[in-house]
């Protein structure tokens, strides 16, 4: 789908809600409606039963629809069973019109958000002091647009942050699933090793160009292993992956978090601010989405694009 150019992140659940309600194999349990302008859940039981909901990383009908809510959806009518959900913008052969959805549902929020308090949060930490510093670059926005773009960055961030955390709770169910394939959880472990590497990565990065002394989260690491052997048994394997995964949660994802909220627990907008979201936003962006296609989509957790370069080198 062609958005022109708008950011296709915060796009993903209106996107993959459409391809479902679009797709005719499903239209005995989730379909259009006459009108076009809403779709049907018509079977809950085969919703759930033929895991439709899992790339929406939910598990109960209750979960999906809290998300539809929180994504703007209004519910139409519940009757006989079935459960009918809208909105002006999700309409049938126009998928370009959920970026507009996007947007009146972003800023309805941060307006909400911005008239009831008066400090921010960062990923559910109080806003105190700028703990920065009198020689901080803070400033004050300029321009109501400005301080609306900075608003609407740091309202994604904090959600796909709250979001992110829930996605690490399906990727555990997800090798402790005894049905998948011993490719899967060595796809896992890939996947959690380069998620580790690539949060302390971004941290290096922003902490190098900073004037602050600031600490390196690698300090005393000691890795746990990340073997993916294919001679280890399924329950090794396993072990290595859950282990791993609680590695990245304990000792990089919620260090990385912590490392940055003096960055963007401020009341005002700042260079240092922006760049940090920004960088915050880029990491959990990719990570989502390599979760996602080790978890759903059969991915082997390599990195694709070294690959790639080194078919490209020429000797």
């Amino acid at each position: 789908m062609a958005y022109d150019g708008y950011p296709k992140s915060g796009l993903r659940f209106y996107e993959g809600l459409y391809e479902l309600v679009d797709d005719p194999s499903s239209d005995s349990t989730i379909s259009w409606s006459k009108s076009n302008k809403s779709f049907v859940i018509r079977n809950q039981e085969e919703l759930i039963r033929r895991k439709m909901l899992s790339r929406f990383f939910c598990r109960k009908l209750t979960e999906f629809i809290s998300k539809l809510k929180f994504s703007g959806f209004k519910q139409m009518k519940r009757s006989s069973g079935l459960w009918e959900f809208g909105d002006k913008n999700f309409v049938r052969g126009r998928p370009e019109l959920m970026v507009e959805m996007h947007k009146r549902v972003s800023m309805a929020r941060i307006t909400e958000r911005s008239n009831q308090m008066k400090a921010m949060s960062f990923d559910g930490l109080p806003l105190g002091e700028d703990r920065l510093g009198d020689d901080d670059d803070t400033v004050v926005p300029d321009s109501q647009e400005s301080e609306v773009r900075y608003l609407n960055l740091k309202e994604t961030v904090s959600t796909e942050l709250k979001c992110f955390r829930e996605h690490l709770i399906g990727a555990k169910r997800f090798i402790q699933d005894t049905t998948i394939t011993k490719d899967q959880i060595r796809a896992s472990i890939r996947c959690f090793k380069t998620l580790i590497d690539n949060f302390n990565n971004v941290w290096e990065q922003f902490r190098s160009g900073r004037d602050q002394e600031l600490i390196s989260l690698r300090h005393r690491m000691v890795l746990p292993s990340s073997d993916d052997s294919e001679e280890l048994s399924c329950d090794q394997l396993r072990l290595n992956a859950h282990t791993l995964l609680k590695f990245f949660s304990e000792k990089t994802f919620n260090p990385f978090v912590e490392a940055f909220a003096p960055f963007v627990t401020v009341r005002k907008e700042s260079a240092s601010t922006m760049d940090a979201l920004t960088e915050i936003q880029h990491v959990v962006e990719d990570s989502d989405t390599l979760i996602y296609r080790v978890t759903h989509d059969g991915f082997d957790g390599r990195d694709i694009s070294a690959e790639e370069e080194a078919d490209d080198i020429e000797w």
